[in-house]
């Protein structure tokens, strides 16, 4: 059987980077597509290599995703345990003499009334993440997304802030 192999896909832009020596110091600068109102793309601008040079780290993305969905999870059902019912936790009836089972508190898993003895309770699913470590997570989405093309530079919105507005405006541009 011959089948027809898909075509490649197009390889990714090479990272645009600029320098300029001024004296003793060295500044670099990444340029990325600069959008007007009047036409579609109108030429680069200079962002800082510090925030849109960074290179992919894939181990810092991960920690800050897992960061974000832990500290959006959420359980919303809880039972009562036998501490958390209402009630008395004093002892039925003596221990001896009555020829009865012994008993303890009436609020006990085993009796009507009492708390569940193994059911779902709340629980706390945050957890911490570095300040430093989530900027430059932050720093490192955004040259990824530079590198790739995905990322668009937009001087300023002057336009009325309605979303029919702002989509269309994007809607131009090929950007929605």
């Amino acid at each position: 059987n011959l089948t027809l192999a898909e075509p490649p896909p197009p390889p990714a832009p090479p990272p645009r980077k600029n320098w300029d020596l001024d004296g003793d110091t060295l500044n670099v600068w990444v340029e990325a597509d600069f959008f007007t109102e009047d036409s579609a793309t109108n030429g680069v601008c200079a962002l800082p290599a510090a925030v849109f040079g960074e290179p992919f780290r894939r181990d810092i993305v991960h920690d800050c995703v897992k960061w974000q969905r832990n500290n959006r999870r959420q359980i919303h059902r809880a039972s009562k345990r036998r501490g958390d019912v209402r009630g008395s936790t004093r002892k039925l009836y003596k221990q001896k003499g009555t020829g009865r089972a012994r008993v303890g508190s009436a609020r006990a898993p085993i009796r009507r009334g009492g708390g569940k003895a193994h059911g779902p309770t709340r629980r706390d699913f945050a957890t911490s993440f570095n300040r430093r470590q989530r900027k430059m997570a932050l720093r490192v989405v955004l040259s990824q997304k530079l590198r790739e093309g995905r990322l668009t530079v937009v001087p300023s919105l002057n336009v009325e802030p309605r979303t029919r507005v702002v989509a269309a405006a994007l809607r131009k541009r090929d950007m929605a």
